[in-house]
């Protein structure tokens, strides 16, 4: 399943019901913008839409307008091995979109990255704690090069 994007939102924060988050159908999008431009409201419509354990604060109406017309919800679009599915509305506390993995997300990060296919969030902790690990080795291995580096200097300048 690939999500591939968030629309139509209303009363979520203050996103306009005109704005949209698509997803690339490959690799890993990133979401980033100013301050109060949407990224934490789609964010919360994910988690409470596709029934994360920690379904987080409640999302509420933008604070600048005077009221709300009813609980937050927005349309969600997917496809499932690379076929386009019908559009999902989804409303905040009366529906979830069912076709998710209930007990967590699944990440798909796509070549070339070196931690490629399917991964829970758990073996993308994982992955990041191996990638520290060697991060780390290639830092301290670099540093014995350069002091290598340094002590041959002072051989060869000795002679």
């Amino acid at each position: 399943m690939t999500l591939r994007s968030v629309s139509e939102a209303e009363n979520v924060n203050a996103i306009d019901s005109k704005q949209s988050l698509p997803f690339a159908g490959t690799g890993l999008t990133v979401v980033f913008g100013y301050n109060g431009s949407g990224k934490s409201g789609y964010g919360r419509v994910l988690r409470r839409a596709c029934r994360a354990r920690n379904k987080g604060d409640a999302i509420l109406p933008n604070v600048l307008q005077d009221s709300s017309n009813g609980p937050a919800s927005a349309v969600i679009t997917y496809a499932v091995d690379d076929v386009e599915q019908p559009p999902e509305q989804w409303i905040d506390g009366q529906r979830a979109i069912d076709r998710w993995d209930q007990s967590a997300f699944s990440i798909l990060i796509a070549p070339p990255s070196m931690f490629a296919g399917r991964m829970t969030l758990r073996s993308l902790r994982s992955a990041s704690m191996s990638f520290r690990h060697w991060h780390l080795r290639a830092k301290r291995f670099s540093r014995n090069l350069t002091q290598r580096e340094s002590a041959l200097n002072l051989i060869v300048r000795s002679s």
